[in-house]
């Protein structure tokens, strides 16, 4: 079982080059020991189209990572239901996010031309820019944002840097980074050690890392038992529960959730919410269903929203245990936990995750 300590000084040399790193030779097996981390990162587009776009791109992305790069053992995103609510639609020019943003990169002596360009690329008219704040914004302008998640785990350096080492990878990275497909300045919350030189060459300076710490009991990895089967692990669930702090730390909304459900869970990260006051996320990947007996347990945590997605490789799994898990959840008043209610792509649980090994 491997939790987070001190960050370290990596032992992966990287490629000189970007052609050197795509014609390494990948599928690894064997990660670096104290090197696991994951981001998760909060992520809010203009609307329904362009998440649709966003997640295509990053299903290129996961194809070629899970292709590449076992070690990741985690590499999912989704459209987040319950987070979308708190997305605000702009009614007015001083309502909108990125004509707000665009003034503020002028103010401080921005290319005016570069500027305008990056608008008309969101499908913004720069005219708007002098408009006044109370004007009304054309209806196109004027739809509601959709709240996207990603969260990535990580082994070590070498699957981080790996996962990107591919000409597929890049292209569907190009339509994540389209200036159309994010609303707001991404939050990526980072959890766990990645190496210094990870840190401080990326992570901070290019992602803007929030780096955020978890009780002990919070595993990042946990290698799946040998009692798991292939088939658990090809049909893995992503579990996201955010609960009321009130007055409890961490640690103490971590013990309320059941013991046989972290037990089983290859991933528990948990953190305070960014754009909820007092609550916690905990998230979990399982490689099995919770019993019946588990889940009226959970009950007794009171979570106040929550998502599931059960996904059988890179597919969202569609088979009978989807519904038999609703029903479940709505026989013990859970119905504030969705399953499978929005979209997503990408894969919850590698299936080679019982093939990784630490080097010691």
């Amino acid at each position: 079982m491997i939790n987070t300590k001190e960050p370290s000084e990596s032992k992966y040399t990287p490629a000189r080059s970007l052609r050197e790193l795509i014609a390494q030779p990948k599928g690894n097996l064997s990660y670096q020991k104290c090197e696991y981390f994951m981001l998760h990162v909060f992520w809010e587009v203009p609307n329904i189209d362009a998440a649709k776009q966003l997640l295509a791109g990053l299903n290129q992305c996961a194809a070629a990572t899970h292709r590449d790069t076992p070690c990741v053992v985690t590499y999912f995103f989704r459209i987040s239901n319950n987070d979308t609510e708190i997305c605000v639609k702009s009614v007015t020019v001083g309502e909108h996010p990125q004509i707000l943003a665009a003034r503020k990169k002028i103010q401080r002596g921005a290319n005016l031309q570069a500027v305008h360009a990056e608008l008309r690329k969101r499908d913004i008219d720069p005219v708007l820019l002098e408009a006044d704040d109370s004007t009304v914004l054309p209806e196109s302008l004027q739809q509601h944002p959709i709240a996207v998640e990603f969260t990535e785990v990580y082994l070590d350096e070498r699957a981080f840097m790996e996962h990107a080492g591919s000409r597929d990878y890049l292209d569907g990275y190009a339509v994540v980074t389209n200036p159309a497909m994010h609303n707001k300045t991404p939050i990526t919350l980072r959890l766990g050690t990645p190496p210094n030189r990870l840190i401080e060459t990326i992570l901070e300076p290019v992602l803007k890392e929030d780096v955020r710490t978890m009780p002990e009991k919070a595993l990042l990895w946990n290698k799946p038992t040998t009692s798991t089967t292939a088939t658990d692990i090809i049909t893995s669930q992503f579990w996201a529960l955010d609960f009321a702090t009130l007055g409890r730390s961490l640690e103490e909304v971590l013990a309320t959730v059941p013991d046989s459900m972290k037990a089983k869970a290859t991933t528990t990260a948990m953190f305070f919410h960014p754009h909820r006051d007092d609550i916690v996320r905990v998230m979990m990947v399982l490689p099995q269903i919770p019993c019946a007996e588990t889940i009226q347990m959970l009950t007794t945590a009171s979570p106040v929203r929550g998502e599931v997605h059960i996904m059988r490789g890179m597919e969202v799994d569609e088979s009978p245990m989807v519904e038999d898990l609703r029903g479940v959840l709505h026989s013990f008043g859970l119905d504030v936990v969705l399953v499978n209610s929005s979209l997503c792509v990408g894969y919850v649980l590698h299936e080679k995750a019982m093939e990784l090994s630490q080097i010691e």
